[in-house]
């Protein structure tokens, strides 16, 4: 009888009601709109899927391929193709309306549709629209200046880069082994 009776006040009452969450996580999308995310989530996926596509696929030929008795016949550009091919037809399953759902989802669990009613206001107010205009200079600035410091900082470090290979190179040749007459390294 008292799990009955919690039960009946989870549900009928208002700050632990589920009924609103289809109506909250809608609500949620439309601040994302609002807020010009969805623009910026498909300009994010198709940079990942880009990303995603040559490393997994290489991480995809190493294991199933190179490392499989049963594959590693199979020539390397063909089964490489086929690698690249299959990773680009998953990746284009995911679609930024799937990110965007779950996105809201998550966004939706932790405010009530007043709430969120109120956030949706806001964006859609003149006011609400130049914080988006704003952030969004603030965020091109952002990568801009992070892009800057990262070249400056490979710049920088890049003459540490070749003494490390040059000094590399020198353990390696002093490795060798002169009696083989192979010139073959140690290191190998």
């Amino acid at each position: 009888m008292k799990i009955l009776v919690l039960l009946a006040i989870l549900i009928f009452h208002p700050l632990c009601s589920f009924a609103d969450v289809p109506e909250r996580k809608n609500t949620t999308i439309e601040i994302f709109n609002a807020q010009h995310l969805t623009e910026q989530l498909n300009s994010q996926l198709e940079i990942m899927k880009g990303g995603a596509i040559e490393s997994l696929s290489k991480s995809m030929f190493n294991k199933v391929i190179t490392d499989n008795p049963e594959t590693s016949t199979i020539p390397k550009d063909k089964a490489n193709e086929v690698m690249t091919n299959f990773v680009k037809r998953n990746m284009s399953a995911i679609t930024s309306e799937m990110l965007l759902s779950g996105m809201a989802s998550v966004y939706a669990e932790n405010l009530s549709i007043e709430e969120l009613n109120t956030i949706l206001a806001y964006y859609k107010s003149p006011i609400g629209q130049k914080d988006v205009a704003a952030t969004a200079k603030v965020g091109t600035a952002l990568t801009e200046s992070m892009l800057k410091i990262i070249q400056q900082q490979l710049d920088q470090s890049f003459i540490d880069l070749v003494i490390e290979l040059i000094d590399l190179s020198k353990k390696t040749s002093v490795l060798t082994h002169p009696s083989s007459g192979t010139g073959e390294s140690a290191l190998q």
